[in-house]
């Protein structure tokens, strides 16, 4: 099993100077690689202090000239939102200045902000994806751009230049999958299933994780490799602190992510594509705001080490999979220093035993 952050930028309710909150993560992004993960991720959103980070390919060139080993790649390219063309030569370039240590994420989003601000119908984000992605994926692995297209025709076939570091991204290719739909259509695509703790793992396993692996193995005659596993992740020697801190910081996330997404708004109802959503809203409200906040805690990474790796080893089991580790540290107010002491504490308690699960996997895909 490896282990990667996810990047965000997050100014928790906007109370602090975006300054500060850009040079605090970038401190702390130089302390991953010297303590071992293995890859870093930056989400992409726009317009909001829930995440400011508009383009992820900047801070990633940045990674990439100040790093000799973690992986590094968007978490992810919202594909409704960005030329393919532009996004594959932003990928090609990220490859190039690493030298082949790029991964490529990808999503068709969620925020209607995002998409109102953008000028993208919700209801177009499925079809958009499924064209813009198998352009970008082209350009990747054959160094062409493939013109026309129902979304993206206004430019002809071209070629990418520089040509691809490398045509091989078989196994570099992130695709979120928060919807069966979603996961299903990674499978088709070949892509690593990547999906973030917010539903019971076991659920998850019949409606996502089944359907992906069956798709996968339909389409391209091979087992599918491991997925990744997006959680918050909050850590403290102390099991008492770990619990007070956690239900603190991890709910602030839980209800900032409410508000940023409008997951309990209607206009997801008239949204083609998101049907999967609304159900998951009509489960929360059924239960309630507390115990849906309540359990959206539950269900992420926190408490000592042995705890975690106990609640990994768990999710190991249960899934019968292989999967990687992607945390999101940096959250809900959590302070610079915390978020700093949870990173290193991570780094030398919890990881050196993750690494040992799944040993006899033969292809490791982001070592």
């Amino acid at each position: 099993m490896q282990v990667g952050i996810l990047q965000g930028f997050q100014n928790f309710r906007d109370r602090y100077d975006d300054r500060d909150v850009v040079a605090d993560a970038l401190r702390i992004a130089d302390l991953y690689e010297p303590l071992g993960y293995d890859f870093l991720l930056c989400a992409e959103h726009h317009f909001h202090g829930y995440s400011m980070s508009p383009n992820p390919f900047d801070f990633l060139c940045y990674m990439a000239g100040r790093t000799n080993r973690i992986r590094l790649g968007p978490g992810v390219i919202i594909v409704p939102w960005n030329d393919p063309y532009r996004s594959a030569a932003h990928l090609i370039a990220l490859d190039h200045l690493s030298r082949g240590r790029a991964l490529m994420g990808v999503g068709r989003g969620l925020s209607r902000l995002e998409m109102d601000l953008l000028g993208v119908d919700m209801s177009d984000t499925r079809a958009m994806y499924d064209e813009g992605v198998r352009k970008i994926i082209a350009a990747l692995t054959t160094g062409t751009f493939p013109g026309e297209g129902r979304f993206y025709n206004h430019q002809k076939s071209s070629p990418m230049r520089p040509a691809p570091y490398s045509t091989d991204w078989a196994e570099r290719i992130l695709c979120v999958g928060m919807t069966p739909p979603s996961a299903t259509e990674a499978g088709r695509i070949g892509g690593r299933l990547m999906s973030f703790a917010a539903a019971p793992w076991a659920s998850y396993k019949e409606t996502h994780l089944q359907p992906y692996k069956e798709t996968f193995a339909e389409h391209h005659g091979r087992e599918a490799p491991p997925i990744v596993t997006g959680d918050v992740v909050f850590v403290h020697e102390d099991e008492e602190r770990a619990r007070e801190l956690a239900h603190l910081y991890i709910g602030n996330y839980s209800d900032i992510v409410g508000e940023f997404y409008e997951t309990s708004g209607e206009h997801l109802k008239s949204a083609k594509g998101y049907e999967a959503y609304v159900k998951g809203v009509e489960a929360a409200k059924a239960i309630g705001a507390d115990a849906a906040r309540q359990g959206y805690i539950d269900l992420q990474l926190w408490g000592t080490p042995s705890q975690i790796v106990e609640k990994v080893r768990a999710r190991r089991e249960l899934l019968d999979h292989p999967f990687d580790l992607c945390a999101l540290i940096n959250v809900g107010d959590m302070p610079a220093q915390l978020v700093e002491d949870t990173v290193r504490l991570f780094a030398r308690e919890v990881m050196p035993v993750l690494r040992k699960f799944d040993e006899h996997t033969e292809t490791r895909v982001l070592a």
